[in-house]
């Protein structure tokens, strides 16, 4: 378990241990490294819940704390799951707005590096799929294979069904997706959301197939563009429990898939 219980200080929220090494930093917050203007975990559930979604010049997030054993970089007091799902039900797509072909030749760059070809065939599982744009582009590239999706924002799945065909299945979660390997999984984006990143990672390893490929893309906290902003870089937000580097993301998979 990654929860351990509601804070004293703040009960609305929960303690959690870290998400890779299961390290107990919960009294440990002087090693805090990155902390908001208005830190959320001294903010209001109904108050923050209003800023969940998009970016402001005052930002709200929880407070990271980095491993002392595995380095990875952390927010130790976080949503319950309850409020997780609540927040992530009905939302924006991903795109924020951006123009939509800039956005899929990102994906179609992503789909290159896997070496597929027209004659592919077999299963996919695109985690936090959103609108589909990566499915799409899997689909174009080898449309011999069938790609279902878990998304739980069901706001966007009329149009994620466009991208994956009728023939693919959405869900959100891995409770109604049917119990099969894949030949691939891919979560674009997706790794710095997972609450119990432990737990989600063994499931992604129990469903590839002998020699499946898996695809993640993350945000690289050790990035220039971090040093650069600071607390202001935009990763630094409320969906992100965790965000990685070239390292703690190398360690977190080679244990794990």
């Amino acid at each position: 378990m990654q929860y351990i219980n509601s804070t004293n200080e703040f009960p609305t929220y929960f303690n959690r241990w870290c998400p890779n090494c299961d390290d107990d930093t919960s009294n440990k917050r002087d090693l805090f490294e990155v902390v908001a203007k208005q830190p959320a975990e001294t903010t209001d559930f109904t108050e923050i819940s209003k800023r969940f979604v998009g970016f402001s010049d005052e930002q709200i997030f929880f407070s990271y704390v980095r491993c002392e054993k595995c380095s990875i970089l952390y927010n130790s007091i976080y949503f319950s799951a309850e409020q997780l799902e609540t927040l992530y039900k009905s939302m924006p797509d991903n795109g924020g707005g951006e123009n939509l072909e800039h956005l899929s030749r990102t994906q179609r760059g992503y789909v290159r590096t896997l070496s597929l070809d027209k004659t592919t065939s077999g299963n996919w599982l695109d985690l936090g799929a959103d609108i589909g744009l990566f499915a799409a582009e899997l689909r174009a590239q080898a449309p011999n294979i069938v790609v279902n999706a878990i998304e739980p924002n069901i706001d966007v799945h009329a149009v994620l069904q466009e991208s994956i065909g009728q023939s693919g299945i959405i869900s959100t979660g891995w409770a109604d997706m049917p119990e099969q390997r894949y030949l691939g999984i891919s979560a674009i984006h997706v790794l710095d959301h997972l609450v119990d990143l432990k737990t989600e990672l063994l499931r992604i390893a129990n469903h590839l197939e002998v020699g499946g490929v898996f695809i993640a893309v993350v945000h690289n906290e050790k990035s220039f563009m971090r040093k650069i902003l600071r607390k202001k870089w935009p990763p630094f937000c409320l969906q992100h429990p965790q965000l990685f580097s070239p390292l703690t993301l190398s360690k977190t998979l080679g244990c794990r898939i």
